[in-house]
């Protein structure tokens, strides 16, 4: 399973609402899922536990395709 498709999960834990069969690297994480300041610093945790990566903690990450690619660089790195 791929990066988004492995993040794609969790949000469906944080944001049920959402259509996830729509799910596009373009979306924003508070606009379109409306993820708010806590969800978010909870996704933070799921991705860390999920990915086995430090904790994301990067304000700038703002869409699905930002948080994708922060993981898959990490995880190039480690």
């Amino acid at each position: 399973m791929d990066t988004l498709e492995r993040l794609k999960e969790l949000l469906k834990q944080l944001s049920p609402d959402f259509n996830y069969d729509e799910l596009k690297r373009e979306n924003t994480l508070r606009n379109d899922l409306g993820l708010d300041s806590l969800t978010i610093t909870i996704l933070s945790i799921l991705v860390e536990d999920e990915f086995n990566i430090p904790a994301v903690n990067d304000i700038h990450l703002t869409t699905v395709g930002d948080l994708c690619d922060y993981i898959d660089d990490v995880r190039c790195m480690m």
